[in-house]
């Protein structure tokens, strides 16, 4: 016995009314074979049939054509809210991007002025961009989910800065060899920290000095930096063994000839040799002189 799938799918979604359909073809089964192929009857005769033809356009036709969102199938205002959505979104994200590469804050000191939110850098070029795009205008006047908060400006930020990371990360996996400078410092909370930066030369002979981040120092030991350096070249999936060169200051901690971290990045890595910071070198010099110029005049 033969069912027709089609039919009894329609009749199972409450598509058709199950009694116009022919009963053979959607609940007994067909199983006249001496007349299935007759044009008059059997399968032909089904074929043709208005029902079978309205149930194909239902489950099979209908379908096809009509994928997507539900959401803009069942309303054109929320298909066009979705791309003017997008397209502000965009554009906010882009303001961020320009900022961040001029260097420029993007928002006040929201927390002891109201205002400040207007005056900031990032609302203002919205603002400007606005008297082109009137729909930014009306985005902003909105009173909840602009997403123009610090938390998203910051995640904007972050995924950014990612992407200059994996970018610098493959130039310098491209490099191959490469040089590690460091020094630690304290912040305003005088939480110390780490500065790392990667020195490489590119294929046409140039140097880059790349920053790749600031790594929080629990303890200012050597221990702890190496520990610490290993986890910013691992994070940058660079091999130490590719290190060349190591610049810090000339501190004990850093370079010891016992324990200092110079010390123990050498025992890992024979090739990477130490370097003392031509910056902090003249710094020590410039404060040296500065000294014997004072006491002479003393």
């Amino acid at each position: 016995m033969v069912l027709c799938f089609t039919c009894v799918k329609a009749i199972q979604n409450n598509m058709l009314s199950s009694t116009k359909a022919d009963p053979k073809f959607t609940r007994i089964g067909y199983s006249n074979w001496k007349n299935a192929m007759d044009k008059k009857k059997g399968f032909q005769k089904h074929v043709l049939s208005e029902y079978h033809k309205e149930a194909v356009a239902r489950v099979i036709t209908a379908p096809a054509t009509t994928t997507g969102d539900v959401g803009e199938l069942l309303s054109e205002k929320h298909a066009k809210e979705k791309a003017i959505n997008r397209k502000i979104l965009l554009t906010i994200l882009s303001n961020v991007r320009f900022l961040a590469r001029q260097a420029l804050p993007l928002r006040g000191n929201w927390d002891t002025d109201s205002a400040s939110e207007i005056n900031s850098n990032f609302y203002q070029l919205l603002k400007l961009r606005s008297e082109e795009n009137p729909e930014i205008s009306e985005w902003l006047s909105r009173r909840t989910e602009k997403y123009t908060s610090p938390m998203i400006q910051n995640e904007m930020l972050e995924v950014l800065a990612l992407g200059v990371l994996r970018e610098i990360s493959e130039n310098i996996q491209n490099a191959k060899f490469f040089t590690i400078m460091a020094d630690e410092t304290a912040d305003v909370s005088i939480k110390e920290q780490l500065v790392v930066c990667i020195r490489w030369v590119d294929d046409k002979f140039v140097i880059h000095e790349d920053f790749i981040g600031m790594w929080p120092l629990p303890r200012t030991t050597a221990d702890q930096i190496v520990e610490t350096l290993r986890e910013a070249l691992q994070q940058m999936n660079l091999d130490i063994q590719n290190a060349r060169g190591q610049c810090y200051d000339g501190a004990a901690t850093m370079a010891g000839e016992k324990t200092g971290v110079a010390t123990q990045i050498k025992s890992v890595n024979g090739k990477c040799l130490y370097t003392h910071c031509y910056g902090h070198a003249l710094n020590l010099a410039v404060a040296d002189a500065i000294k014997s110029v004072k006491c002479t005049y003393e």
